[in-house]
């Protein structure tokens, strides 16, 4: 079960990184904002997703993740988290 679980994570992580992905290289096309913003907010979710991944206590965040449909709401539920060093 657990291993199934995390492959399910990985796949959701995937749809909702990817969504996001393609929303930051239309708005670098259209210039609705800057490469430097893109990137960074794309290092920190993929730094989210990452981590979520190998966490047995991002349940409730997956389920959010799962529920949003469009850019704008993942990258909001990303921006709420805060990744510390252990």
């Amino acid at each position: 079960p657990y291993r199934r679980q995390r492959q399910m994570c990985i796949r959701d992580s995937y749809k909702a990184v990817n969504k996001v992905n393609k929303y930051y290289k239309k708005a670098l096309k259209k210039e609705e904002v800057s490469r430097e913003v893109a990137t960074f907010n794309m290092g920190h979710i993929l730094d989210c997703a990452n981590v979520m991944c190998f966490d047995d206590n991002s349940k409730s965040f997956e389920e959010a993740l799962k529920s949003a449909d469009e850019p704008e709401e993942i990258i909001a539920l990303f921006n709420q988290v805060t990744l510390r060093k252990l």
